[in-house]
This record gives C-alpha cells, sequence and structure tokens, in this order.
C-alpha cells in the first residue's frame, strides 16, 4: 500500500508459504540450476569480475536456500554447493576489497571486507 506508481520490489518468501501444502518437486533442477550459477561465478571471477562472480553465488545459493523437501542426498549436494559458493562469494569480496585499497576506496574497501567476514567469519 506504501509503494508508489511503478515501484518494484523484490519478495521473497520460503517455498511453505509459497506452495502450500503441495511442496515443490523439482528438486534436482534447483541443484543444477544452483551448480550452474556456482560455474558461471567461477568463469567471472577467474577474469576478475568479482562483482558479477558475487552475484552469481548468491543467487546460486538462493536456489538451494530452502531444502524441506530435498532427500538427503539431495540435501548432501545443496549443503556442499552453499559451502563453496558462500566461500567463494567471501573470496571475490576480498578480491575486490584489494582493489578498492590500490585505489585509495577505503570505505568501499572496508564495506567490502565486513561483507565477507559476515560470510565467513572465520576467515583471517
Amino acid at each position: 500500500m506504501t509503494m508508489k506508481k511503478g515501484e518494484v520490489a523484490l519478495l521473497t518468501i520460503a517455498p511453505e508459504y509459497a506452495f502450500g501444502t503441495s511442496e515443490s518437486k523439482n528438486t534436482q533442477e534447483k541443484i543444477e540450476a544452483a551448480g550452474k550459477k556456482k560455474e558461471e561465478g567461477n568463469v567471472l571471477f577467474k577474469a576478475g569480475k568479482y562483482v558479477r562472480a558475487s552475484k552469481r553465488y548468491e543467487k546460486a545459493v538462493k536456489f538451494v536456500e530452502y531444502d524441506t523437501s530435498f532427500s538427503d542426498e539431495e540435501k548432501k549436494q545443496s549443503k556442499a554447493l552453499k559451502v563453496a559458493c558462500n566461500l567463494n562469494d567471501a573470496a571475490s569480496l576480498y578480491r575486490r576489497a584489494q582493489a578498492y585499497i590500490q585505489l585509495a576506496d577505503l570505505e568501499l574497501a572496508e564495506f567490502d571486507i565486513k561483507k565477507a567476514l559476515e560470510i565467513d567469519p572465520n576467515n583471517r
């Protein structure tokens, strides 16, 4: 009700609220889509395009974030994907922060370092 005409909003809800009692059955497609986004992120990371890589990793995690309908094997696959994507995302943010430091943009560097630490708090 508070949005203005033409304004855009992104709404993310858990599957149990979206699908009700009929859970989504395309769990393998979610895992495959997440894997594809992770690989796209890896290609971008290697090319030094850290911002775009970070977005791909974050999108990959969203595909497998809610695993209530996953089998045990699918839960293992999705957990491995989430861990890899979160670590890659933190590395991407760290690399971008290093670039900001070289450009003497310390505020943006600090922002990226803090975001990377939120993702991977034990990373020295």
